[in-house]
């Protein structure tokens, strides 16, 4: 009964990375279009050749890295919390906020883009679960909070652009943080409760300068270091929200 459990949860976790694959692939193309495809020449590509990573039947190319990552990972997370962390939560919820997180990290990490569409589906999955672990009261206090602070910085950020860009010839086009930041941030106050978001944006700013430092060195290391470049936000927010809530 243990293996079948553990191979069930396996079996969901891999068909849940390709959902998460099949969202960060098609969510941010304009228009929409349903259709799985390649990823390197945009060929069709049949559902069940998308899901088992199958090589491309046009330019005969298998899947890129990021989705064989996902495939590995997202099965991980599944294993991870099934074994490991607080069961008070339904298991299918831990399902979903899995998928919701990943499907945000990985469009903002390729696009630099937070989804209106999938902050709005966010907030009602994160609500909910907020909801259900300590009431509407800690969920509508920590998304005000998560939004107040964030927007606070989104400002902040906007000035600071316009300050550089008066000393510059050279102009400043990226602020540190964008709107959906800031979105994803109420999102993450309603799950997380304000003592929740306190904690995972204090942890997101450290875990943000710390990857910001690493990257500065990198790049002068390798003289391809361009003065303020931004980095995308959401996936510190959502790596510092893991640490927090998924104990």
């Amino acid at each position: 009964m243990l293996l079948i459990t553990f191979l069930l949860v396996l079996v969901a976790g891999f068909l849940a990375g390709q959902l998460v694959n099949y969202l960060a692939d098609i969510l941010p193309r304009r228009p929409v279009k349903f259709t799985t495809y390649c990823s390197f020449c945009e060929h069709p590509r049949k559902g069940w050749r998308y899901i088992l990573l199958q090589r491309c039947s046009n330019c005969f190319r298998f899947p890129d890295l990021r989705h064989w990552l996902v495939a590995i990972v997202i099965p991980l997370l599944f294993l991870y919390t099934h074994y490991f962390v607080n069961r008070s939560l339904p298991y299918m919820l831990w399902a979903l906020l899995i998928v919701y997180l990943a499907t945000v990290f990985l469009i903002d990490l390729e696009h630099r883009l937070v989804l209106h569409s999938t902050s709005l589906v966010g907030f009602i999955l994160c609500g909910y679960i907020g909801y259900t672990q300590f009431g509407i009261a800690q969920v509508l206090f920590g998304a005000f909070t998560g939004f107040a602070i964030m927007y606070i910085l989104y400002l902040f950020g906007i000035l600071f652009v316009k300050v550089i860009n008066k000393r510059r010839e050279e102009k400043v086009e990226e602020v540190a943080l964008g709107f959906g930041d800031v979105t994803l941030a109420t999102v993450l106050g309603a799950v997380s409760g304000f003592t929740g978001i306190i904690s995972v944006l204090l942890l997101g700013i450290i875990l943000g300068g710390l990857i910001s430092g690493v990257y500065v060195i990198v790049t002068m290391l390798r003289k391809q270091h361009k003065a303020f470049t931004a980095l995308p936000y959401a996936p510190f927010l959502i790596l510092s929200f893991m640490a927090v809530f998924f104990r």
